[in-house]
């Protein structure tokens, strides 16, 4: 970031910026929380839109559930998120991928799938 805002030559914009950065980092304000889950979710939607041959092993260890959570401050956050792991999980499945997925992954889903 600090990279960034050193291209810039209007200081109080730089201000602005970095405290916004802070904000966004340390999660204290309801905004933040929303803008950090907002970036997480489109992460996650846009991961489900690729295609399966794409996904490296790392992508299984970390999807579904990835930092979840940071969408447990709000309800409807938390069943947007819900869903796209539902999501998730689903294409995994469907692929015949499910034993890539870390075992505490599967036992959620197994656990999920049972209610």
């Amino acid at each position: 970031m600090e990279e960034l805002l050193e291209k810039l030559s209007n200081q109080e914009l730089i201000i602005e910026i970095r405290e916004l950065w802070h904000e966004f980092e340390g999660r204290e304000t309801v905004e933040a929380k929303f803008a950090q889950a907002c970036d997480k979710a489109e992460a996650v939607i846009q991961h489900n839109n690729a295609d399966i041959s794409s996904f490296p092993q790392g992508d299984y260890d970390i999807n579904p559930y990835y930092k979840d959570h940071l969408f447990d401050f709000d309800s409807v956050f938390r069943e947007l998120k819900d869903q796209i792991d539902i999501d998730s999980m689903e294409k995994i499945e469907k692929e015949g991928d499910i034993n890539r997925v870390s075992q505490e992954h599967r036992d959620r889903w197994a656990k999920q799938n049972s209610l």
